[in-house]
């Protein structure tokens, strides 16, 4: 017996819903569906835990403080720049030789100290900082008491805005030849050249 294929088609569709009958009967598909269910609302679950922490995070980044601090920053960089173009205007005043040896004198004066042996070099080329300068080299030995020589050593170091002390020895020839205590000082000044 030859069947229709229209016949053939209903016999299909009947078979199908006579096993989707049996197999919601013993809850298959509705496991299967619940399955399905629970899978999507778990991945739901989890992206929303995502989301939360995220949020979380992008709260816990605050821009007010990052912005304050960026003012302040900026605030400090024109304060140093203003120092840095005053420290400068002070380097670039050229060396004199001739009012250093004058606040030297002076100064060892103040300090009950004399002067006995000084060598000033010529102006030589030299770096401060990255920056070109000009530079001259001061040696000299000054003879007095110890506490004053201390002294007058501690001041050089603040007297020159434009140098400082590159090393000092106190010798006490007091206590060993019976003469005075002497310092050898060695101290550079720099002048920045040009703009």
């Amino acid at each position: 017996m030859k069947l229709s294929r229209q016949t053939s088609i209903f016999i299909l569709i009947g078979v199908v819903l006579v096993a989707a009958l049996i197999l919601s009967e013993n809850g298959t598909i509705a496991q299967f569906g619940s399955s399905l269910f629970e899978f999507g609302s778990q991945q739901r679950s989890e992206l929303k835990t995502k989301l939360t922490l995220t949020q979380g995070r992008l709260k816990a980044v605050q821009l007010e403080p990052l912005t304050a601090r960026k003012s302040q920053l900026e605030q400090q960089l024109a304060q140093d720049t203003d120092q840095m173009k005053q420290v400068r205007s002070v380097l670039e005043q050229p060396i004199n030789k001739t009012e250093i040896i004058g606040v030297l004198f002076t100064t060892a004066k103040a300090h009950n100290l004399q002067i006995t042996k000084m060598n000033l070099s010529a102006v030589a080329d030299a770096q401060l900082v990255e920056v070109p300068a000009s530079s001259v080299q001061l040696a000299i030995t000054v003879e007095g008491d110890v506490l004053d020589l201390v002294a007058f050593i501690s001041e050089l170091n603040t007297l020159y805005t434009f140098g400082a002390v590159d090393s000092a020895a106190i010798i006490n020839t007091e206590a060993n030849a019976g003469g005075p205590a002497h310092a050898d000082v060695s101290i550079t000044l720099y002048t920045v050249q040009g703009k």
